[in-house]
Order: structure tokens, then sequence, then C-alpha cells
């Protein structure tokens, strides 16, 4: 059984091979603590009007429509199939995204 950091490097080491657009690099180096995009977020959140965004390390922000977080988990679950992720690291990923999504104004 492997230790939830070995799964997450694990799946950096898979997700860094994929090129998407610059926002989904962005979000998937953020749920991994990695630095896979220019404009890289350190922290995410989904507003009410389904935009994620976070702050970046130079001051800056990042921001980007992503639709519902069913659309986000949608997206993730397909770029983990596309990449082979294993279950482990498929649940990972998808954990980090619920996590955000819990967080999101009008979950409660």
């Amino acid at each position: 059984m492997r230790e939830p950091e070995q799964i997450r490097q694990a799946c950096a080491r898979k997700l860094r091979t994929v090129r998407s657009s610059e926002h989904h690099e962005a979000i998937l180096g953020c749920l991994l603590g990695e630095h896979f995009a220019e404009r890289q977020p350190f922290s995410l959140s989904i507003s009410a009007a389904d935009e994620i965004s976070g702050p970046c390390a130079d001051g800056e922000s990042f921001s980007a429509w992503v639709g519902p977080p069913e659309i986000l988990l949608h997206n993730v679950r397909m770029i983990a199939h596309g990449c082979a992720l294993d279950e482990d690291e498929t649940t990972y990923l998808l954990e980090r995204v619920a996590a955000i999504k819990r967080e999101r104004p009008d979950s409660r």
C-alpha cells in the first residue's frame, strides 16, 4: 500500500507529460503541489459563478471559468484516464477536487 505522498508523486510524474490548456495545467499543478504552468496558483477556490481562482506566488491572481464543479471532476477523470493513472492516483486527484468543491459558497 502506497503512502499519499507516493501517490501524489506518481500522479505528478505522469501528469507532467500531458500537454493541455494553460489553465488545466495550472489547476492540475495546484492540486498536486507542483509547478506545471507559467502562472501557477498555490491554492484554489470555486466561486458560486463557477470560476476557479487562486493566488499565485508572483502576487498576481489565477482565474479561469470552468463551469460547474462536476465539469471539473469530469475533466480530471478524462485526463487521468488519458495518462493511465491507476485507481489510487485517480482517487487522490478527485479527492483534491472534492475538497475544493466542498468549500464552494453554495455547497452547504
